[in-house]
């Protein structure tokens, strides 16, 4: 049996896996803030993909909290892959924040056109998507 030093680990291994095997799909499935990268356009395969991964890392931190020790390497990939993937977001999201097409715009312009939706229709839809997002290639520009 191990020591009690790894009681933390043990709870904080747990902790962990469980956010990652249950509440980051949850995230994702329920459209949370900060989980839909829609720029340029949203990605479905990825996002799927996504939760695949966390999901079972998830897991093996959970079966991993009975022996931290054994599974040290796993648990290093864990904290390194998330710091990258951090690393990663963060540049993105930087670097897209910039463009009128950015994840918090794109959510704000969805709660623009659903707001007009009603007695107007698909018609003031339509304008106000053109209002917000400039004229697109197929647009009549006589």
């Amino acid at each position: 049996m191990l020591s009690r030093e790894y009681g933390a680990t043990r709870i904080a291994m747990i902790v962990i896996g469980v956010a990652m095997a249950i509440k980051f799909p949850f995230d994702l499935a329920s459209e949370r803030s900060g989980w839909v990268w829609d720029y340029p356009a949203r990605n479905f395969a990825m996002e799927h993909m996504i939760v695949a991964v966390y999901v079972t890392m998830g897991l093996f931190l959970i079966l991993g909290a009975r022996d931290p020790v054994r599974y040290l390497p796993f648990v290093d990939f864990v904290i390194v892959s998330s710091v990258a993937h951090a690393s990663v977001m963060l540049y993105d999201a930087l670097r897209t924040s910039r463009t009128p097409q950015s994840c918090a715009s794109g959510r704000r312009r969805d709660r623009s056109l659903r707001a007009v939706r009603g007695p107007r229709g698909a018609a003031s839809e339509e304008a106000l998507r053109r209002t917000l997002n400039g004229p697109t290639p197929t647009d009549d520009t006589s």
